[in-house]
């Protein structure tokens, strides 16, 4: 339906002539301020399809927008195939602007759609005299035109025709009763009367579940096969579409191809549904791997189990659960997974508490030693068996001194032939046990006198008495004497034991000098308290220094509780060496 919009125009004219005609000049403006123009109205036209949309415009013509048109009435002015002037087809959009869609529209162009007919029985055969051209198929109608009597719903092809009909109720054009090929058997009962050839219709068996086999309860004569039906009544289970002469018979209790036999008792049943059991002939619970059934239901005298021994003994079944032995020591790896075998397989163990099967010598037959010093050296006295190494012990046991990590296997030994507590480095022997008259330590640079060694005071004697490279570095340049310097030291350090009220061992060295200058010691017969000169012979000295009992001295180092400072014993020392003098 199609619109028009008369179009307003104002003749221009000049404001003289306005004025002569007793108006106001200003009455010749447009709304956009414009004097003397020509007004126009006009609608948006977005798609350029000739008909506008929205609220009309009027202005001054030359200010009109090329995108615009002096009609209105488009309903979708982004799509220039819908106007008033489009003409309606069968898309389900108003393609004319009239509110109306498709069939609703009196206008629609159905050509190239199809044709429907009308079926007035509702038997799903339409009238071919009855036809209706449409975009969707109207109510009422079909797509065929099969039908030949469309006032009754039991005349259609689909109808089953009897002797008993009088009409041609399945439209196939011939009366019931006719024999036209003379076959001998009435139209309303031969399947085909134009072939001579063609009688009677067979039976036919209802198949509910379409599995191409039909219920023997349900029959039917026909001439063609029809849809649902089947040409045997050979299903057991006619609502069950897997059961049924073709299917394949399986473990599950049902006769599943119809034969009358169920699971194991039907000789066609698919083994691979079935069991594999074993024979259990000596009822333990294990069976023979060389003797077995498939079966769906397993037999009295069989097992799952395959694993026995020996099927003839009861007291043989279950196999043995074997471990690796990489270490071959008799114990096998607990953190691998056993392998269970009837035999031990190579390489393998009944047991497995080996802690470590990388290595031979380490299992719950291993005896480790107690390493008190950690020298990586066992004490043979103190060991534990186990596989696990305990803490502080070691695989060793060759250590003689678990108390000193300096002594072991690997210690060497020095020569201390001059007995001073010095060994000499090129004299040496490794082992654990001290040799004897020999140390640890390997820094005494003349081993023949025990006058000479690391510690020792440099005298005034052009000897290097403590093994540092220089000569009489020592000597001071005041001598020293008993009354000057050692009496003070005595009285100190000794006389609250050796003085004249209380003089242990005899010894008094309050009264001084006498009592020690090449006196015999009570300790030791054979040397002297002070042997001028020879501080090592010097009994008195080596309780002091601590190495009396290194010359077969007793008791303890002097004084008992605090020795004297390194000044003390380089004073005395020298005293001796310098001759022992009183004053």
């Amino acid at each position: 339906m199609t619109r028009w919009i008369g179009l307003l125009a104002v003749a221009a004219c000049s404001g003289d002539a306005a004025t002569d005609m007793g108006g106001d000049p200003t009455d010749g403006q447009t709304p956009s301020g414009e004097e003397d123009c020509v007004q126009d109205t006009w609608f948006v036209d977005a798609d350029q399809d000739g008909f506008g949309a929205g609220d009309a415009v009027t202005d001054c013509a030359d200010l009109r927008p090329p995108i615009s048109s002096n009609v209105d009435g488009d309903c979708d002015d982004s799509d220039p195939a819908r106007n008033p002037d489009a003409t309606e087809v069968c898309n389900e959009i108003d393609d004319d602007c009239d509110d109306a869609i498709d069939d609703a529209d009196d206008d629609v162009d159905v050509t190239g759609e199809d044709v429907f007919y009308r079926d007035a029985d509702e038997d799903g055969f339409g009238d071919a005299a009855v036809t209706r051209m449409a975009c969707m198929l109207p109510d009422g109608f079909v797509l065929n035109a099969d039908d030949c009597d469309d006032s009754a719903p039991g005349t259609n092809p689909d109808a089953v025709e009897t002797c008993f009909d009088e009409t041609d109720v399945n439209c196939d054009g011939e009366d019931p009763a006719d024999d036209a090929d003379a076959d001998g058997v009435l139209a309303c009962e031969d399947c085909d009367e134009s072939d001579k050839t063609v009688g009677l219709p067979s039976l036919r068996w209802f198949d509910e579940d379409g599995d191409g086999y039909g219920d023997v309860t349900i029959q039917v004569l026909s001439c063609i096969d029809l849809k649902g039906w089947v040409s045997n009544p050979d299903d057991c289970v006619p609502t069950n579409k897997a059961i049924n002469p073709g299917a394949t018979e399986v473990c599950n209790e049902i006769d599943d191809d119809c034969d009358n036999d169920i699971d194991d008792a039907d000789d066609s049943i698919d083994p691979k549904t079935q069991v594999v059991y074993y024979r259990d002939r000596d009822g333990d619970g294990f069976g023979n791997a060389n003797s077995s059934v498939s079966r769906c239901v397993q037999p009295s005298d069989h097992v799952l189990d395959d694993t026995d021994c020996d099927d003839t003994s009861s007291k043989i079944g279950d196999p043995t659960p074997w471990w690796p032995d990489t270490d071959g020591d008799g114990y096998g790896d607990g953190d691998v997974d056993a392998v269970n075998a009837c035999d031990a397989p190579i390489d393998t163990v009944g047991n497995d508490s080996d802690c470590n099967d990388g290595d031979g010598g380490i299992n719950p037959d291993t005896e480790w030693f107690q390493d008190d010093d950690g020298d990586g050296y066992g004490d043979p006295e103190f060991s534990r068996i186990q596989c696990e190494q305990p803490p502080s012990y070691v695989l060793d046991d060759t250590d003689c001194d678990d108390t000193d990590e300096l002594v072991n296997p690997d210690t060497e030994w020095f020569e201390d032939a001059d007995d001073d507590g010095f060994g000499n480095a090129s004299v040496s022997v490794v082992q654990c046990a001290d040799p004897g008259a020999s140390v640890l330590d390997d820094t005494d640079c003349d081993d023949t006198t025990h006058l000479v060694y690391p510690t020792r005071f440099d005298f005034d004697d052009d000897i290097d008495n403590n093994c540092d490279g220089s000569v009489d570095e020592d000597v001071g340049s005041e001598t020293v004497t008993w009354d000057g310097d050692v009496q003070a030291i005595m009285d100190t350090h000794c006389i609250s034991c050796h003085g004249d009220k209380v003089a242990d061992a005899g010894l008094d060295l309050e009264a001084g000098y006498v009592n020690v200058f090449s006196v015999v010691s009570s300790q030791l017969a054979t040397m002297d308290l002070v042997t001028p000169g020879d501080a090592g012979n010097s009994y008195l000295w080596r309780k002091v220094e601590g190495t009396h009992l290194d010359v077969s001295g007793s008791g303890d180092i002097m004084p008992p509780k605090g020795g004297l400072s390194d000044q003390e014993l380089l004073d005395l020392e020298q005293w001796i060496f310098e001759g022992a003098a009183q004053n």
